[in-house]
């Protein structure tokens, strides 16, 4: 009897040690995700390419696949998106913990993309996996759905 309540709570203890170890990382991917936009907005890819784990792989939404091996290949050409499509800065939509682990969150979210007067152009939706390397929490994969609005071309 004593060994069945021992099994019991060791259990428990440690179904309760996962969770707050799972809580802990969630909101290390919440606030790593936040950091993401921060940095993307002010344009600063040597902050973007912190905030990675590599190999770092993007997804878009056409199926192509781009993999940065090491930071160095981590870059966002800024001006060309803004020539492209008149970007601003983009923002977090929707936001919603798919599956998480004490080591991985998988992440669905939508992101907006606006003009400079603020005019949502543009909303995306995304899976996103935060992993844990080195002790050190980063977006690892990044993965793009065909955009579900996209205003008018003006053009």
């Amino acid at each position: 009897m004593c060994l069945m309540a021992l099994i019991a709570l060791t259990t428990t203890t440690d179904t309760a040690l996962m969770q707050d170890n799972t809580s802990d990382a969630e909101t290390a991917a919440k606030k790593l995700i936040d950091d993401f936009f921060v940095a993307f907005n002010a344009e600063d890819n040597d902050a973007l390419q912190k905030i990675a784990n590599y190999p770092h792989a993007f997804l878009l939404n056409n199926g192509r696949m781009a993999i940065a091996n090491s930071a160095e290949e981590l870059v966002m050409n800024f001006d060309a998106m803004k020539k492209r499509e008149g970007w601003h800065h983009s923002s977090l939509g929707d936001y919603t913990v798919s599956n998480s682990s004490p080591e991985k969150i998988h992440v669905e979210l939508t992101f907006n993309r606006h003009k400079e007067d603020g005019t949502i152009y543009r909303t995306v939706p995304a899976l996103w996996i935060v992993t844990v390397q080195d002790g050190e929490w980063g977006l690892q994969f990044r993965s793009l759905m065909p955009a579900t609005f996209n205003a008018p071309d003006e053009n």
